[in-house]
């Protein structure tokens, strides 16, 4: 009797599922693309026999979980609906299709989160099989490294993520090699892969509609930004509306102000002019002296007159005319005094020379800068993205380190440097930007690695070499790098000074009709912008060829290409110095509002309990009190923090704190009337005990006494005190 074995291909989209269905399947059933989106677009369904087995293959649209938001999930909620109605008995199991070579990223997180909401907790563990596709790059890794290890050995040695992954699936790990035409070798992939749905249970429909919950809960979380989001905007347009407000109420009041003033000059004036007539008539002067003061006199009602001539048309600065009127003698207007601007001294090239500039090392010889010319190339790029390999292609031999592992290579920025042709090829190595971390520890890590940079090369950059993955969707981590390089070095990097490499160019097909550039034009979404922005300024390396023409002619195309990019010097990187600002104060908004509002919530969580809890009014002040602390430690906590955070989270802050301070206040002034001590093991379902919530009148606080018969009954000396 044949066995029916049902497979359902599931993971990030790109990572080679559909190539995978149709290796299986021993037929090109599913549609594959070399581009950096997914190919299928729909459920399908494909069918072969493997040695008496009838084999379903049902592959699902890859997971973009870039965009995650509520029509992504609906949308992979439809898609998995719709399996099921294709396969209604159920599945052997799950293949978690992965991609050897790349490190385990946000991406790959998001899917396996989206994979156990919508299947539950347990499917790792009982149905899902690990598929990695590309295993041609694994023997070629293990040949260059020198590592004749089996990948059953190389899975077990792993670390991190991807090693809690293999371990809860029990390691059910295949390597698939979707290029390869050996019989042989694809016999042998798919005997293993059926021998592995042995040891998974079967998938049903009935388990699906068990796991309502966990699907439920992730559409909240998904939801919740979109309503913080909301939430956010009601509050920074009330807060500029205020702000509008309360500015034009301050500038018409200090207008006015400022207009009574001069008024009131000016009457002095005319007052002083008024009483000359009786000075002179008052005074006994001698001619000489009587001149003088006639003379004073006459020049102020000049001015005066001059003021009031000149007042009805003034121009302003803006070009505007205003009256004068409210102009006081007594005062000097240095507005009209034509002031010669400052120079600002230029603090950037007369920094210590730390970074930046190096005095012992700026003089070059005229002789040695026309014979060979000197191209410094700054690597950046996502780890994983073969940023070290790059550095070795470009240098014609391994100075920087490489891995197959899924993490960063490099641990420090370094340093080499080759001739070539008539010039001399410097590159900077930069360890790849981890976006796995939090994006503080991100911008705080980079900027390290760039001042790094300038200390190792102090005369900036030709170009700076943006490493990308050919075979590789642009996912939301490539997006995070670009967005922290534009963020740290300035946002007119990628078109002055952006260079765009992509790694694994062995992987481009070269019998294809369109060519690389082609290729780089045809491609959308934000790939396409940096494209645009950096002028396509693209070159494809092939970092393994052993051929010493094609090293020769991917680094002449690369020195070729810094002739229309502009020099990056440590002064473009002190003149950025206010967009990294911007970008660190947006970077932490977020983190800082959330963990803020977290810790508020806790708090409050808290005062609800206080209210809420049976226990002696002593007991209660001493836990306000505290709570009260830890609310004035958040205050000076919240002050070094951006102006936008402040704006948000102090009036919550100021507001919680009154809150707490007049229910202390008001249990205080209760307590003279009736003051209950060590009373706190009455049941809180007493009738004498009321039940209230954070909006109860405090008295609800303080407990009646006990009856008569309550008191004889108590053995204890003075469980209630009465103060009159």
């Amino acid at each position: 009797m044949s066995k029916t074995i049902n497979l359902l291909l599931i993971g990030t989209a790109g990572n080679g599922k559909s190539a995978t269905g149709n290796s299986i399947l021993g037929q090109e059933k599913f549609a594959t693309s070399a581009d950096f989106t997914d190919a299928e677009k729909f459920v399908k369904k494909g069918s072969s026999v493997f040695e008496g087995s009838s084999i379903n293959v049902v592959d699902v649209p890859g997971i973009d979980t870039d965009n995650k938001n509520e029509d992504v999930f609906r949308k992979f909620q439809t898609l998995v609906k719709k399996a099921f109605d294709i396969c209604q008995d159920g599945f052997s199991a799950f293949i978690l299709v992965l991609k050897y070579g790349n490190r385990f990223t946000r991406q790959e997180h998001e899917t396996l989160k989206l994979i156990r909401s919508t299947f539950g907790d347990d499917v790792i563990k009982n149905q899902v099989i690990c598929v990695l596709t590309h295993g041609d790059m694994f023997k070629s890794d293990m040949e260059q490294e020198g590592n004749e290890v089996e990948f059953e050995i190389w899975s077990k040695k792993q670390d991190g993520a991807i090693q809690k992954l293999f371990q809860e699936c029990n390691y059910r790990c295949i390597l698939f090699d979707n290029k390869s035409k050996d019989k042989s070798t694809t016999y042998e992939q798919l005997r293993k892969l059926i021998a592995l749905t042995c040891e998974t249970l079967t998938y049903t429909d009935a388990l699906y509609h068990s796991s309502e919950s966990g699907r439920s809960d992730l559409l909240e979380e998904i939801k919740a930004p979109e309503k913080n989001r909301q939430i956010m905007a009601i509050i920074d347009t009330f807060r500029s509306e205020m702000k509008q407000i309360e500015q034009e109420c301050k500038d018409d009041s200090i207008a006015q102000i400022e207009r009574l003033k001069n008024l009131l000059a000016r009457v002095r004036d005319y007052e002083n002019c008024l009483d000359l007539p009786k000075a002179l008539s008052t005074k006994s002067l001698n001619p000489r002296s009587m001149l003088a003061v006639l003379v004073s006199e006459l020049q102020s009602r000049i001015k005066l007159l001059e003021l009031d001539r000149n007042s009805a048309t003034e121009p302003t600065k803006d070009g505007k005319t205003t009256n004068t009127d409210d102009i006081p003698f007594n005062r000097h207007d240095s507005s009209r005094i034509p002031i010669r601007p400052t120079q600002k001294k230029d603090t950037i090239m007369t920094e210590p020379d730390t970074i930046g500039t190096d005095p012992d090392t700026t003089e070059l010889k005229v002789s040695d800068t026309a014979e060979r010319q000197c191209i410094s190339l700054l690597l950046l790029g996502t780890t994983g993205n073969g940023i070290s390999s790059i550095g070795n292609a470009i240098l014609g031999k391994p100075r920087f380190p490489v891995s197959s592992n899924s993490k960063s290579s490099a641990a420090e920025v370094a340093l080499d440097s080759r001739d070539f042709d008539t010039c001399t090829v410097r590159v900077i190595d930069v360890p790849g930007i981890d976006t796995d971390n939090s994006s503080v520890d991100d911008f705080n890590q980079f900027q390290r690695n760039v001042d790094e940079a300038f200390r190792k090369c102090k005369d900036g950059f030709n170009a700076v070499v943006l490493v990308l993955k050919y075979g590789n969707r642009f996912s939301g981590q490539d997006s995070h790098t670009v967005k922290l390089v534009t963020g740290t070095l300035g946002k007119s990097i990628l078109q002055k000074n952006i260079i765009c490499v992509f790694s694994y160019g062995d992987m481009y097909k070269v019998d294809e009709i369109i060519t690389f550039k082609d290729w780089c034009k045809n491609q959308g979404g934000e790939l396409r912008d940096v494209f645009k922005k950096c002028q396509y300024r693209c070159v494809l390396f092939n970092s393994k060829t052993k051929s010493e023409n094609k090293v020769n002619e991917q680094l002449e195309n690369l020195v070729s290409l810094t002739k229309q990019t502009q020099k990056y010097s440590y002064r473009d990187y002190k003149a950025a110095n206010r967009e990294r600002k911007d970008f660190e104060n947006n970077l932490f908004t977020k983190d800082r509002i959330q963990e803020s509002l977290e810790s508020f919530l806790q708090i409050m969580i808290e005062y609800e309990e206080i209210l809420n809890q049976s226990q002696e009014v002593d007991s209660q002040i001493a836990l306000l009190k505290r709570k009260l602390q830890t609310l004035k430690s958040h205050e000076k906590k919240i002050s070094g923090y951006g102006e936008q955070c402040q704006q948000v989270l102090l009036p919550l802050l100021r507001q919680l704190t009154e809150t707490i301070q007049r229910t202390i206040e008001e249990i205080d002034s209760e307590r003279p009337t009736v003051f209950i001590r060590n009373y706190g093991n009455r049941r809180t379902n007493d009738s004498n005990v009321s039940r209230y919530s954070t909006t109860t009148d405090t008295r609800a606080l303080i407990r009646q006494p006990p009856n008569e018969s309550q008191r004889q009954k108590s053995t204890k000396c003075c469980s209630l005190c009465v103060i009159l």
